[in-house]
């Protein structure tokens, strides 16, 4: 049963799993008691489903949930520590799992203070070239990123992301050649279908984005979306991100059809994914909506793009640049259709956020 929520939750079925590790969890408890390596690794999985939830949902009831499988997770890790000590595999990757919860949260602190213990760990038991210590590493420079500390990350001795940081801070071409170096080194210790492999090539297909390598770009994007079909599934989160970047490409190098197809089949599988005010799912909107006004659908632009910034209105507020953005996009489709009521009253929209709602957008 165990085994079975895992796999839902790979790919992106997270009341599936839900619905299996709860009472996989009771009874496991009941049989196996509570000093149990099962029960330890069960109650930091539930954790982590609680946790990747709250990214597409900010409920009350999510936020109570992930607390008391914190409270298992904290206790999961203190008997391990008890019973195994701080070095063995087992409290490494239960504090490790911890951390990472605690991250995705933006409680980056107590993340960082547990994330430091395990590498210094690994680090003396495992070495720095191990897959595990470069895992770790890559965590910590990750939360050090999110929280601005870039020359801080630098010191980490990751080379992904210390790529990453060095493309950020302009140093593009030694930046490439890290990012090659390590997507290599990653496929042959961790293998081609691994998720960090797959997350180093898609980085190297972004960067050659941003640098108008399209062609390039392309060929890492499709194989990216290749593995990541098979090894997860159509509509996880990673699969759908690969289906936007694939389609945008495509769609500025003119294979407008299958354009088309990969980015609708992305907004239909993060509408029920993520839902429908997710920034992933306004952007997809938006982007559609362009790429419709762009081939004269101008009435599908009209109803996307009011739907992303209906959206964008209640999430990021009407100050927001992506909002404002949105906005100027839907005044011009307005303009296009002749839908007079709206362009009048594009100006109170922008002081109220209220005409979109209660005015004229049928046509």
């Amino acid at each position: 049963m165990v085994k079975l929520a895992s796999c839902y939750l790979r790919s992106g079925k997270y009341d599936a799993a839900e619905k299996l590790l709860v009472p996989a969890l009771k009874t496991m408890r009941e049989i196996l008691g509570e000093e149990n390596m099962d029960v330890f690794f069960t109650e930091n999985q539930l954790a982590a489903l609680y946790q990747t939830q709250l990214k597409f949902s900010k409920s009350d009831i999510l936020y109570k949930k992930f607390s008391e499988a914190e409270t298992m997770s904290k206790q999961a890790l203190e008997m391990s520590l008890k019973v195994y000590g701080k070095g063995h595999p087992i409290s490494l990757r239960l504090k490790f799992h911890l951390a990472r919860s605690l991250t995705g949260l933006g409680r980056l602190d107590e993340s960082k203070a547990l994330l430091d213990e395990v590498l210094m760990v690994e680090r003396e038991v495992l070495g720095d070239e191990h897959p595990n210590t470069l895992t770790t590493m890559c965590s910590i420079a990750d939360m050090k990123r999110k929280k601005g500390e870039l020359l801080a990350a630098k010191d980490i001795q990751s080379r992904y992301s210390l790529g990453e940081v060095m493309w950020e801070q302009g140093d593009k071409a030694a930046a490439k050649k890290i990012l090659q170096e390590t997507w290599q080194q990653r496929k042959e210790f961790l293998g081609e279908d691994h998720p960090d492999t797959l997350f180093c090539l898609a980085s190297i297909a972004n960067n050659n984005y941003k640098e108008g390598d399209l062609a390039e770009a392309r060929k890492m994007y499709e194989e990216v979306l290749k593995t990541r079909r098979r090894v997860l599934s159509e509509e996880h989160e990673y699969t759908l991100l690969s289906k936007q970047d694939l389609g945008e490409v495509l769609w500025r190098q003119g294979d407008n059809a299958r354009a088309f197809d990969l980015l609708e089949e992305a907004l239909e599988g993060r509408r029920k994914v993520l839902g429908e005010e997710h920034e992933d799912t306004l952007h997809n909107k938006q982007y559609l909506g362009v790429m419709f006004f762009n081939q004269g659908h101008w009435t599908k632009a009209s109803t996307l793009l009011v739907e992303a910034l209906k959206g964008r209105r209640r999430v990021l507020g009407m100050d927001h640049p992506s909002t404002l953005s949105n906005l100027r996009q839907v005044t011009y489709v307005k303009y296009v259709l002749e839908d007079e009521n709206y362009i009048i009253g594009w100006r109170r929209f922008l002081a109220d956020a209220s005409f979109v709602e209660n005015g004229n957008d049928d046509k």
